[in-house]
């Protein structure tokens, strides 16, 4: 059994996928397998997984189809097959740092009671950073960068789908992704990891922050464009609407929560306007309008 299983779920994103298996390939630890799960991508995906196989034949890679859309279920299917002590789930678009499998499990071994933790993300924009984008809104990109020096996620923190990882045992307790949340083909809802992580504070188990576990994520062009923002952003809001339940109680209350980001947007983005940066606090602004619209369901993305 090894000690760390890498789990990569993939919909569609045929030409990231081949940097990000030659950066696991890279390691130098070598106690982990790699579990692919092909969400039923229209590409060639399978082919390019299946052509890697043949020609690293001692790469521990195993494939595998999830014929259910969507990435909650790609996800559950990756944690089923897989076999190791520890879950790494690491984005199709990513490529790991040396020594990250290595980081990893001693971040594990010397902390032999945590359950849950996310690494450091980094992106890297094919066209450039967007120069509406402010650190605000850099969690549009998965964007963890806490510093050098371990600390725990507390309050409404928690690392990001593109690196985090599970004690298997973990799934256990609180069960698998919820498939009512996460994207499913080209949709961008969401909410599936805050779900999870959610679940792991409600028992009460510490989720921490591993700056050593570090990884590039690269971002194409595209996902600078107003457009994506735009459906990403009412995606965030249709999100947390399935996430709270369809309650009126429910849709209420994350609307107040809704209008306390609103008030502390106003305030963020005077200060943007103030010192000459408007692009900032103009898409602020429209990223908190669009995610209503997505909460309201007045707006589909």
């Amino acid at each position: 059994m090894p000690k760390i299983s890498l789990i990569i779920c993939s919909y569609n994103r045929a030409r990231f996928i081949e940097p990000a298996l030659e950066s696991i390939l890279a390691q130098e630890y070598a106690d982990y397998e790699v579990i692919f799960v092909e969400n039923n991508s229209p590409d060639n995906t399978l082919e390019i997984c299946q052509n890697f196989q043949k020609s690293h034949p001692n790469f521990p890679l195993k494939v595998f189809t999830e014929y259910n859309q969507g990435h909650s279920f790609a996800r559950n299917r990756g944690i089923k097959e897989s076999s190791g002590e520890i879950i790494s789930f690491i984005d199709d678009d990513v490529i790991l740092k040396p020594n990250f499998v290595k980081n990893l499990a001693e971040f594990f071994d010397q902390r032999p009671n945590l359950q849950a933790a996310g690494g450091k993300i980094i992106p890297y924009f094919e066209a450039g950073r967007p120069i509406w984008l402010s650190s605000y809104l850099e969690p549009l990109y998965a964007c963890v960068d806490l510093g050098n020096v371990p600390k725990r996620f507390n309050g409404r923190k928690y690392p990001f789908g593109a690196n985090m990882a599970f004690r298997a045992t973990i799934f256990d307790k609180i069960g698998l992704f919820n498939t009512n949340l996460g994207r499913k083909g080209s949709s961008l809802m969401g909410a599936d990891e805050k779900d999870v992580f959610q679940r792991i504070k409600a028992i009460d188990e510490e989720i921490w922050y591993m700056p050593s576990v570090s990884l590039l994520h690269i971002m194409p062009a595209d996902r600078g464009e107003v457009t994506y923002i735009r459906r990403q952003a009412i995606a965030v809001g249709q999100s947390e609407r399935v996430r709270v339940g369809g309650s009126y109680y429910s849709i209420l209350s994350k609307i107040g929560s809704e209008m306390m980001k609103w008030a502390g947007s106003v305030v963020l983005g005077l200060g943007f306007l103030i010192q000459m940066q408007s692009p900032k606090a103009i898409m602020l602004l429209k990223f908190r309008y669009w995610v209503l619209l997505g909460l309201l369901g007045i707006r589909k993305a």
